[in-house]
């Protein structure tokens, strides 16, 4: 699929104006019915007919024909009086009307034609007449004061008025206009005189083949089905009734066109009126190709059905100076376009703002590599795309507006609202760019039912709904706003607001009443998700990512992310969940400073009634890779957090210089299971990029109910609550605070605080109302390790019971080689019983030790109990192997218990 927006119909607006000129014709069958009180006078000539007499009343000349039809290589020439405004011809003779020729009058007048038996126009007719031309197979003109010109009531002498028309009056099951290879077999065309209007009014309404096209002026055509009156206002347009079903307009390789004639006339607009409109590799157009031209026509369309197939074209366009015209397709039960576009746009050396496209249906298709767009190329403004419909769908299509690469001007907003839903599938995409200098336009999306994107198709890299600054532009790119009953992003689907240029990336804000769900990645390899970022090429901030939703699932490789890889701060990330937030198989929340950027990380926020993550490659996390800090993690949930072999983490990475995210959750309860993790760190270093510069963020967990931490995934890593300064960092490792219920650590469960690099290890404290609970092998430990220098974090714990069991111990270390004091270990608990050892024979027990070659004071250890029991083999002791003092052990109980 061709992603890029061809020029290929300016080629064809230029080639349609070379075909407004007149060309030689050949024969004719014209004779007067002799029913005015002036009749009408056919003369032949050596060119065709010469038509005199006829009535006159005023400034209205009338003629009555019996049959009227125009042959190849003829011409019917009115030979009207200078003074005549309106040229008024009734056909009387019941036959169709065969134009295949040249018609012509003086001056400026008006030129009516009315048969109801039929009009049919060939490939050589042709206008030559200074004012408007009406085409209808009406059965009467209408006049004030209910005077009619009718064509098929010639008994009676017609009352002919000095007035102008003011209608066309059909009755029942009008006949049809058929138009057939006007204008193409040489450089003629079917059009009236400059900046006039040309109408074609019947019954179904047929071009083949055809050429229409008019500077200055408007163009009309619609037709009824049954008994109507269609009025003529004062200004040459057309008002169609309400309450008639219109009949139906097909127009086959056919062109339709306006162009505008000077700075001082704009040009009218193009109307088509109709029950069933077809366009099959048509084209519809107006366009200021003019240096100092006007402003172009609007194309407005009033169907019940509308189609565009086979590379059809429906647009404005300036070339010079002057806006383009709007696109206003209205009251439609079906819109549907195939390999077909709609379009409005200033071109690259155009002065003028593009127009509006405006859709209002019931329901809305663009199939096979469709286009609808408003976009700048040149100097001016882009218009909105408003659509109103029932259902729309996309499929292998775009809905997009741009402000181009040389241009100058700002995108314009597409704004769609449904009341059904809105399906965007096989690499469909809605966006708005800047590639110039101005700001992209905003996406704003309200859809009552399902909005569900699907990049299933085979474009690599494909993008569904997007607002972009590209490199080398300068602008804002827009705001997404999505509501939405529901929300499915599958198989790569994107929403994604960034920059590469220099200017912000937009925000985006997402309402779903039911549930989100991001799946999948597509076959690119690209992850479905929703997007915020600075790229690597950008200047400006990332804007955030707001999601209010029932409930909220990321499987598959599904994403949220809003980060800086650029110059400039990421967004934040907040979710509002009633319910359930649930990510799995690699799906991931997260915000981050990547590798050469330079700014801060924004904030993940959640609020939800429960949240789960069910595997070890599924994350909530925010990170930095460069210069900045990382955003902070806040979650705040009703229920339950269950976290299965998944992480929420804060990190300074390696080559990092920052600070890391503070980890804080309130929660109902919190289980960490295989191998599930809460971590804040500063890592290590990787080859060639350096360890992280800064400190990691805190821990900070207020849980109403249960903690457990528990088992280990298949790697071997424990489940558990984590904050580490790693190797070759500087910095500090985070404090760990939880406040509970009750705590578990069970199955060799971790809560670890601890320094590798040059730094201080942080401090762990545990607030427990009812028991704190350490078994199989689960360790409490801050712990100085490796070479570097710095402090091991004090262990705070305060419980009602405590019970270390089966090698559980709380644990303040300083490993072989570290240099720096030990953390202390202080516990207050009413009971506290501590007892055997593990599969491996280690103890349970509290240890504040430092080892062989370490460079520090071990810690002290204070307990406060009422009753103190250890048993089975079970260890409470401090000292020192290393080239420091050991700390001190202080037990205060009421009972005290050895076994």
């Amino acid at each position: 699929m061709n992603k890029n927006l061809s020029p290929w119909f300016q080629a064809s607006f230029l080639t349609c104006l070379s075909l407004l000129i007149d060309y030689p014709v050949t024969a004719q069958s014209i004779s007067s019915d002799g029913t005015l009180p002036t009749p009408t006078e056919v003369t032949p000539t050596a060119t065709g007919v010469e038509i005199n007499g006829g009535t006159t009343r005023g400034e209205n000349l009338f003629h009555s024909f019996k049959d009227f039809s125009v042959l190849s290589g003829s011409e019917a020439f009115f030979n009207n009086a200078p003074d005549v405004v309106n040229i008024l011809n009734r056909v009387t003779g019941g036959n169709i009307s065969s134009i295949d020729g040249l018609l012509r009058a003086n001056g400026s007048a008006n030129l009516f034609l009315i048969n109801p038996a039929g009009i049919i126009l060939g490939e050589n007719t042709s206008l030559n007449i200074g004012g408007s031309f009406y085409g209808s197979t009406a059965d009467s003109i209408l006049f004030p004061d209910g005077v009619e010109f009718s064509a098929t009531n010639t008994q009676a002498e017609p009352l002919l008025t000095i007035k102008a028309p003011i209608g066309l009056s059909f009755r029942n099951n009008p006949s049809d206009i058929v138009g057939k290879d006007i204008g193409t077999t040489s450089l003629g065309s079917f059009a009236p005189g400059v900046e006039q209007n040309l109408a074609l009014v019947g019954g179904d309404i047929s071009l083949k083949n055809t050429t229409i096209g008019l500077a200055g002026g408007k163009i009309t055509i619609g037709g009824l089905t049954s008994e109507g009156i269609v009025g003529i206002n004062n200004d040459g347009s057309l008002n169609f009734p309400q309450d008639v079903l219109l009949a139906n307009i097909t127009l086959t390789d056919a062109l339709l066109f306006l162009e505008t004639l000077n700075k001082e006339n704009n040009v009218g607009n193009i109307e088509i009126k109709g029950n069933n409109i077809s366009l099959n590799n048509s084209v519809i157009a107006s366009v200021n190709s003019l240096e100092n031209g006007g402003d172009a026509g609007n194309i407005v369309i009033d169907t019940n059905f509308l189609s565009l197939a086979n590379n059809s074209f429906i647009g404005s366009a300036t070339f010079g100076e002057g806006n383009t015209g709007s696109v206003i397709i209205q009251d439609a039960e079906k819109v549907i376009l195939d390999f077909s576009i709609i379009r409005t746009f200033t071109e690259e050396n155009g002065i003028g703002n593009s127009g509006d496209i405006v859709i209002k249906a019931d329901e809305f298709a663009l199939t096979g590599d469709s286009l609808l767009d408003s976009s700048t190329f040149g100097q001016g403004d882009a218009g909105n795309i408003n659509i109103e419909v029932g259902d729309i769908e996309l499929d292998f299509a775009t809905i997009n507006s741009q402000v181009g690469q040389n241009a100058v001007g700002n995108g314009g907003d597409i704004n769609i609202s449904t009341t059904g839903s809105f399906l965007l599938t096989g690499d469909s995409f809605l966006s708005t760019r800047t590639f110039g200098l101005g700001s992209a336009g905003n996406v704003n999306i309200e859809t009552a039912d399902s909005l569900a994107l699907d990049s299933s198709g085979n474009f690599t890299g494909s993008l569904s709904i997007f607002s972009f600054v590209r490199e080398n532009a300068r602008g804002d790119a827009g705001d997404i706003n999505i509501q939405a009953g529901s929300l499915a992003l599958t198989d790569g689907a994107q929403i994604n607001a960034s920059t590469f240029g220099e200017g912000n990336a937009g925000s985006i804000k997402i309402n779903a009443s039911g549930t989100i769900t991001v799946d999948g990645e597509g076959s690119d390899g690209f992850s479905s998700g929703i997007f915020s970022n600075v790229r690597s090429t950008g200047v400006g901030n990332a804007g955030g990512i707001d999601i209010a939703t029932s409930n909220l699932t990321l499987t598959n490789g599904g994403q949220i992310n809003a980060g800086t890889f650029g110059e400039g701060s990421a967004g934040n990330i907040n979710l509002d969940v009633n319910d359930a937030v649930t990510l799995s198989n690699n799906g991931e929340i997260f915000g981050n400073v990547g590798s050469g950027a330079l700014g801060e990380g924004g904030t993940v926020n959640i609020n939800a009634g429960s949240l789960s993550i069910a595997d070890e490659a599924s994350s909530i996390r925010t990170s930095t890779f460069g210069l900045g800090s990382a955003g902070n993690v806040i979650l705040n949930v009703d229920e339950t957090i269950n976290i299965s072999g998944g992480n929420i983490f804060s990190n300074v990475e390696a080559g990092g210089v920052g600070d890391g995210g503070n980890v804080t959750i309130n929660a109902g309860s919190l289980y960490l299971t295989d191998g599930g993790q809460i971590r804040t760190s500063v890592l290590q270093d990787g080859g060639e990029i350096p360890g992280g510069r800064g400190n990691a963020g805190n821990v900070l967990i207020n849980v109403d109910g249960d903690v457990i931490l528990s088992g280990v995934n298949q790697d071997g890593f424990s489940s558990g609550i984590v904050s580490f300064l790693g190797t070759g960092t500087i910095g500090s490792a985070g404090d760990i605070s939880i406040s509970a219920n009750s705590l578990t650590l069970e199955n060799s469960g971790r809560i670890n605080s601890s320094t590798f690099g040059e730094g201080n290890a942080g401090n762990i404290s545990l607030q427990v109302a009812d028991s704190l609970t350490v078994t199989d092998s689960s360790q409490i430990t801050s712990a100085v390790v490796g070479f570097e220098r710095g402090n091991g974090g004090d262990i705070d714990i305060t419980a009602n019971s405590l019970s270390l069991t089966n090698g559980g111990a709380i644990n303040a270390f300083v490993f072989e080689g570290g240099e720096g004091n030990g953390g202390s270990i202080e516990i207050n608990a009413l009971d506290i019983d501590i007892s055997g050892v593990d599969t491996e024979g280690l103890p349970s027990g509290l240890f504040a030790n430092t080892q062989p070659e370490a460079e520090g004071d071990a810690g002290s250890i204070q307990v406060t109990a009422s009753d103190f029991r250890i048993a089975d083999g079970a260890t409470v002791t401090t000292d020192s192997q290393g080239l420091g003092d050991g700390g001190n052990l202080l037990i205060q109980a009421e009972i005290l218990m050895a076994q």
